[in-house]
């Protein structure tokens, strides 16, 4: 959310366009764009190779056979911080029947190493995904989607939620 606050103003009859400059790397979730709505549950998950953090590939179609949890969040989205800050937690353990994968569709391979410094991300961070993103229908942040073993969606998040995050919690 963003607010911004006006000062020195008087009330005119007349009303007066407002405007406001948004802050830098903001992305929004509302139309500048037509975009691709998210994929839904039922469809069949694209698949895809990426490159995580460390180097390694990791590919969704080698995943077939497990749950995958993708994680589509950048470092400029407080509610994707909440997340990391919740399944970082001490005495919260995520359930091993799922692999969690986060994707970064927006940021550098740089800003993720400082930022991940100050926030760990407790599974594979992959990057250089905009591709990923953009198959996905992804337009907010976060978005969660569940793939079961058979690369079918079984569930779409979208945004953080609390509830959510703990229905994977060991």
């Amino acid at each position: 959310m963003i607010s911004k606050d006006y000062s020195n103003y008087n009330l005119a009859p007349i009303p007066k366009n407002l405007a406001y400059k948004e802050p830098e790397n903001y992305i929004t979730s509302y139309g500048r764009r037509k975009r691709k709505p998210t994929l839904a549950e039922g469809e069949v998950a694209p698949t895809f190779q990426l490159a995580s953090m460390n180097g390694d590939s990791v590919s969704l179609e080698e995943l077939k056979g497990k749950k995958v949890m993708l994680d589509f969040s950048i470092i400029n989205c407080g509610y994707c911080m909440e997340t990391m800050k919740h399944i970082n937690q001490e005495d919260f353990e995520l359930n091993k029947d799922v692999t969690w994968l986060y994707i970064n569709p927006v940021d550098s391979k740089e800003r993720m190493e400082k930022h991940m410094k100050n926030l760990p991300i407790p599974f594979p961070a992959l990057i250089n995904a905009k591709e990923v993103g953009e198959q996905y229908g992804i337009y907010g942040y976060p978005i969660f989607i569940l793939i079961d073993e058979k690369g079918i969606i079984e569930k779409v998040q979208h945004g953080y939620s609390e509830e959510f995050i703990n229905t994977y919690k060991l």
